[in-house]
Formats: C-alpha cells, sequence, structure tokens
C-alpha cells in the first residue's frame, strides 16, 4: 500500500503531465493555420478541415492557399456547398466576376436556402449594374437568413436609394440597425 506522501507525489506528477500537455495542445490552438494543418493530418479526408484552413489563409491573404484548400475540400465532396462560396470570394477579389457567380451558382444549386451564397452573388450582380437581380438574391437571402445576412438588408437599402425609393431604404437600413450592424445605422442616418 502507498503512503500519504507517495499518493501526493503521484497526483502532483499526474496533475504536472496533465497541465503540460493542455499547454502544448493551446499553443496549436493559437494559430489557427497551425490548428487546421494539425487537423488535415489527422483527418487528410474530411472536407471541412481543408475548407477551415482555407478560410484562415484567406483572412492571411495568403489566396493561393485558400484556393488550393478549397478545391481540394470540394474535390474530397463535390456538395460541399460553403467551399462554392468562399471560391466564390476569392474569385470575386481577383476580378473575375463571372466565375465567382458560377461559384455561387454551383453553392445555390447544393443548398437553395443558403442566406449567404444568395447575399454574396446580389453584391456581386449589384456592382455589374444588374438591379433585379440584385434584388431577388438580397430577397431570398433575408428569406432565408434574416438575422444572419443582415448586410443584405443594406446593399437592398442601397439599391432602392438608387432607384429613387427612399422609404423602402428606410426601412431595410433601420433593420440592419435594429440587428447592431453599424453600417445599417449610418444608412439610416444617412438617408432620413
Amino acid at each position: 500500500m502507498l503512503s500519504k506522501y507517495s499518493k501526493r507525489i503521484i497526483a502532483c506528477l499526474i496533475i504536472f503531465t496533465l497541465l503540460a500537455t493542455t499547454y502544448f495542445r493551446n499553443m496549436v490552438w493559437q494559430d489557427s493555420v497551425v490548428l487546421w494543418n494539425d487537423a488535415t493530418k489527422k483527418s487528410p479526408y474530411k472536407e471541412r478541415t481543408y475548407y477551415n484552413r482555407g478560410l484562415a489563409f484567406h483572412k492571411m491573404g495568403q489566396l493561393d492557399k485558400a484556393m488550393k484548400d478549397y478545391n481540394t475540400a470540394i474535390a474530397l465532396n463535390s456538395a460541399y456547398y460553403r467551399a462554392y462560396i468562399s471560391r466564390g470570394a476569392l474569385y470575386y477579389q481577383a476580378g473575375m466576376i463571372t466565375i465567382a457567380i458560377e461559384n455561387l451558382n454551383q453553392a445555390i444549386a447544393l443548398n437553395p436556402r443558403s442566406g449567404i451564397a444568395y447575399n454574396n452573388r446580389g453584391f456581386m450582380y449589384e456592382k455589374m449594374d444588374m438591379f433585379d437581380q440584385a434584388l431577388e438574391d438580397f430577397n431570398k437571402a433575408i428569406e432565408f437568413d434574416p438575422n444572419g445576412v443582415v448586410h443584405s438588408y443594406i446593399d437592398r437599402g442601397n439599391i432602392y436609394l438608387k432607384r429613387g425609393n427612399k422609404e423602402l431604404a428606410i426601412s431595410d437600413f433601420s433593420k440592419a440597425c435594429k440587428l447592431g450592424n453599424k453600417e445599417g445605422c449610418d444608412a439610416l442616418r444617412a438617408a432620413q
């Protein structure tokens, strides 16, 4: 039988070991790319790990690496609509709007209730002065995700302003502002 002193030493060693492993594991979590590198090594056939690492690269401005990971996610699961949305954003950033819209069309075909896909495509249509298509997409985005795609209210409000419908614009800016969006509040003040 172990003495009280031996039990305390064993307990301290166990606690120290757990603290050390927690510390080193937390170092991995501090850098999202390192975290997702670790995840892709452990789960090389999971599209989500590549997608999330792609998002980390995207945020860091490493667009080539982000595109490679989005493409890998799609290669692993061609129905992974989120990768098409993010890939569309990359193509938009590169000035390839037609290809960006094709990716968003694919995302919508895979998930016809994706508010973010409609929002992003509407934004691109708006930039191309295709206001009717943009309005349709913003309406869909709001229908499917009224609180999650707050920017759809602002973008739709901007189109209403361009078309001379100040009342509808103010209504949309007000909704965005009530959802806590500063840009919506600023647009509301400017429109009133």
